[in-house]
């Protein structure tokens, strides 16, 4: 029963200040260790960020076809009309008469919509 009353003594005094310092310092050092392990984390993510990078590059050299599969071409003639409708062939240096490749996809879908005839008001 003498145990129980100091400890309940202890508990309604109020600290000392050497009390309260030793546990501020405790708790200093108990951060500054919770500021060295975030510190190793992030540098483990960066680490491994820079790891997959790295890997991913060395995909893309190794094996560029099998990471960027190229649509099947074919030739067309750049006519005048195309060169309106794209002004960036012009910059490009492109002219009328140019054979280029585009895509069999765009060719496909460009003779499946009919192209509308103008027609001329009297």
């Amino acid at each position: 029963m003498n145990t129980e009353t100091t400890q309940s003594q202890e508990l309604n005094e109020a600290p000392d200040r050497a009390k309260i310092i030793e546990w501020m310092n405790g708790q200093i050092e108990f951060k500054e260790i919770q500021l060295k392990l975030q510190q190793l984390d992030t540098s483990i993510a960066v680490t491994k960020a820079e790891y997959m990078k790295a890997m991913y590059t060395i995909a893309q050299i190794s094996n560029p076809q099998q990471n960027s599969p190229s649509p099947e071409l074919a030739e067309h003639t750049l006519t005048e009309e195309d060169l309106e409708a794209n002004p960036d062939l012009v910059e490009q240096g492109f002219k009328a008469g140019d054979v280029v490749g585009i895509p069999k996809e765009a060719v496909m879908e460009e003779e499946a919509v009919p192209a509308k005839k103008r027609t001329l008001k009297k």
